[in-house]
């Protein structure tokens, strides 16, 4: 006996199934997370603020003076041993990746998701220990929203 299904049926099992395998296959993973920090290392270790600058998500409605601050502050990043290639390293070779809310905590993840505004379950992290790399997937590119401590791995 066989079960006969009509076309219009199969037709739409298999969106369904594409649609979800999509949806799957458009979720960040630890490879681009690693290859934007490294990228934002080169930007820093470049003196290339606004390049380092466009790799992070900066909030909606920040003011002038705001982001003038923001990338002043990118300046000591790299002093204040933020980030650095070996750490970089270590993160990705020994780092959980996954979801802010599984890596941070919902309460930590929820907080920075809030203050940069944007919606927690587009929120990523790469953390070890006390460093943290945080990102938010905007469906097209991860987008740092939180870089501590990164390159204080280099010293365990």
């Amino acid at each position: 006996m066989s079960i006969r299904l009509p076309i219009a049926s199969l037709v739409g099992l298999v969106l369904l199934t594409a649609g979800v395998f999509a949806e799957e296959a458009a979720k960040p993973d630890k490879e681009q997370a690693v290859k934007v920090l490294k990228a934002y290392l080169l930007e820093l270790e470049a003196k290339d603020y606004n390049a380092a600058a466009a790799l992070v998500y900066l909030p909606e409605g920040l003011s002038d003076e705001e982001k003038a601050k923001f990338k002043d502050q990118l300046s000591k990043t790299l002093e204040n041993r933020e980030i650095s290639a070996a750490g970089i390293a270590k993160l990705s070779a020994e780092g959980k990746w996954g979801s802010l809310a599984e890596v941070a905590g919902k309460d930590r993840a929820t907080r920075m998701a809030t203050k940069f505004k944007v919606p927690l379950e587009q929120c990523y992290g790469l953390y070890l220990g006390s460093a943290e790399a945080g990102f938010y997937w905007d469906g097209k590119s991860l987008k740092i929203i939180r870089c501590d401590d990164i390159g204080k791995l280099s010293d365990e």
